[in-house]
């Protein structure tokens, strides 16, 4: 069984219709032990960086997503999941990571193509990593 972490801030739905999809059981979960005892792990995300790590502390997951990158199973970070993988990150102000990849997540003022393929705007500000891997996410422009 592979269980997808349930922290508040993950694109569970996608996820859990993406593995029923090609046939492979998945629980989405908030408990530790069911993290614990998985195949796998997924780790989706969707928003803040701060938020999800604070919700996976209260949650008391940060102990078994830790012990679930030991490296014995697969383990997959999905968008904001993937880049809690890191050191830190800079988004609304410094806040650490799961440390397991070195580097940071900064921000970088590129600009986003409109899927038309028209003109760019920046609408959104997309992320780079500085250090020891790369990531990238959209979050809503600082005014």
């Amino acid at each position: 069984m592979i269980a997808v972490i349930d922290y508040g801030r993950g694109n569970l739905g996608s996820v859990e219709k993406a593995f029923r999809r090609v046939g492979i059981p998945a629980v989405i979960t908030q408990d530790p032990r069911s993290v614990d005892e998985a195949e796998a792990v997924v780790l989706p995300g969707d928003g803040a960086f701060h938020d999800a790590m604070s919700n996976l502390d209260q949650l008391g997951l940060l102990p078994a997503v830790r012990r679930s990158l030991d490296g014995s199973r697969p383990f997959l970070g999905i968008c904001l999941g993937y880049q809690l993988l890191f050191s830190t990150s800079e988004e609304f102000g410094e806040g650490r990571g799961l440390d397991v990849v070195p580097g940071a997540s900064t921000a970088c003022d590129l600009p986003r193509r409109s899927r038309s393929g028209g003109s760019t705007r920046p609408s959104s500000i997309p992320r780079r990593v500085s250090g020891g891997g790369s990531a990238c996410s959209r979050t809503s422009p600082r005014s």
